[in-house]
């Protein structure tokens, strides 16, 4: 799978609702969320890289082919957010990949563990410096990764970390009343939250190494342990941080409410089934960040998918002028139905729109109160004013029409010419 390719696809968190019967299908090259009879929602598989499903559901022998078929990975979890089965897309005869991570000497293995082990403290000190809670700390970590390259077996290499680790959780929680890290005792709401963050992650990242045919059990930093996917534990340390991010930026946003976690008898802690949703919401937009095309999940995708759909279609009728297939392209592959020669060429004028929507930000153009919430979660923009965005960004096209054609032109002499001219460069103006 391509870059370009892998920016299309989307993660999918399915919640069952109770007392209905929820059930997924698929239908015309979509996966389909039915309740109780009715279609609630629908997404094409090829937009879809991992599902997450969460409560009760019906799925079929249909779904399961068609997932494999579409390299789409499916976890089973519980209400809890506790994964109890998955089916992956991997590319399981990568024998020559397996071999050279089994052949690996215990020296070779510890050398990258010590750059996963300081690529992670290395985000832990860019958060805190983020949060002000260290001046700098360069002179810190450059003490730390000295102790680390004398590190003499991963044993020592994880009681270093695990040093660095209570401190930057104390120093960094710190307002949020922080106890310690105790992982799946639920006996906070901070340690749910990192809890859930962490497991999404760890899954994606699972999917991910999966796709090239790793052993994720073979891991260099965790050391084998039955059953635990060790290479994923590895390659996930250093995305911690994104997690631990995101719910501080989401207490400072008010997003996260305690009410919102119940206490059991035993004195533990779970989320309230009624509240997940938007707690599903900010963790995956924190691991996907926040381009989600065509998914409508709030106003500035909805302007970037408008702005780049005009784009887009002007480059195209430009490449069709001169004769182009649009659907060969040389940077977005091969994809059904996709013209990914327009893809590409569209790339260096993306700032076009992305400029206007900052300045017509700043001119009071864009009104947040234009943009309407359907019962999904999702935004549309009113049709009563579609109008003045249409106009702003036609306008911003036609102030660089020019540019474009020039670029298009540039573009079709060097392909013509085999590269003997020079390629085109757009700057923006």
């Amino acid at each position: 799978m391509s870059l370009p390719d892998f920016r299309e696809k989307q993660i999918l968190f399915i919640r069952a609702e109770k007392e209905l019967e929820n059930r997924l299908q698929f239908k015309n090259d979509n996966l389909t969320f039915v309740k109780d009879g009715k279609i609630i929602n629908q997404l094409s598989c090829y937009k879809i890289f991992v599902v997450f499903i969460i409560g009760d559901f019906t799925i079929s022998t249909p779904l399961i082919r068609n997932c494999n078929k579409y390299g789409i990975s499916i976890f089973l979890l519980k209400n809890n957010f506790e994964v109890y089965a998955s089916m992956n897309s991997e590319s399981a005869g990568n024998f020559l990949l397996r071999e050279k991570q089994y052949i690996k000497s215990k020296q070779d293995s510890l050398e990258l563990a010590k750059h996963i082990v300081k690529n992670k403290i290395f985000n832990q000190f860019a958060l805190l410096r983020e949060v002000k809670k260290i001046k700098d700390g360069r002179l810190n970590l450059k003490s730390i990764f000295a102790k680390i390259d004398e590190a003499k077996d991963c044993n020592s290499l994880l009681g270093l970390e695990g040093n660095i680790s209570k401190i930057f959780f104390k120093k960094y929680f710190s307002e949020l009343n922080w106890y310690k890290r105790m992982p799946r005792t639920k006996v906070d709401e901070i340690n749910i939250l990192l809890d859930i963050g962490y497991t999404f992650l760890f899954n994606f990242v699972d999917s991910l190494l999966l796709l090239y045919g790793f052993d994720t059990y073979k891991g260099v930093y965790h050391t084998l342990f039955f059953q635990r996917k060790s290479l994923s534990c590895d390659i996930m340390e250093p995305f911690r941080s994104i997690i631990d991010r995101q719910i501080i930026k989401s207490f400072n946003l008010k997003q996260i409410d305690l009410a919102d976690f119940k206490k059991t008898k035993d004195g533990s802690y779970f989320l309230s089934y009624d509240k997940q949703n938007k707690y599903l919401r900010f963790f995956s937009e924190a691991i996907w960040y926040k381009r989600m095309p065509r998914t409508k999940v709030d106003e500035i995708n909805i302007l970037l998918d408008i702005g780049y759909t005009f784009l887009f279609n002007f480059v195209d009728s430009l490449l069709l002028l001169y004769g182009f297939d649009t659907y060969k392209g040389v940077y977005h592959t091969l994809f059904f139905q996709r013209k990914s020669l327009s893809c590409d060429i569209m790339e260096p004028f993306r700032s076009i729109i992305d400029r206007q929507i900052i300045k017509s930000f700043n001119l009071k153009q864009i009104d947040l109160a234009d943009f309407k919430k359907t019962k999904d979660g999702s935004y549309f923009l009113s049709y009563d004013k579609q109008n003045k965005y249409l106009r702003f960004f036609s306008e911003a096209i036609m102030e660089q029409k020019e540019e474009i054609f020039v670029f298009v032109r540039e573009y079709y002499y060097f392909i013509m010419k085999d590269g003997g001219v020079d390629f085109p460069v757009f700057k923006i103006k």
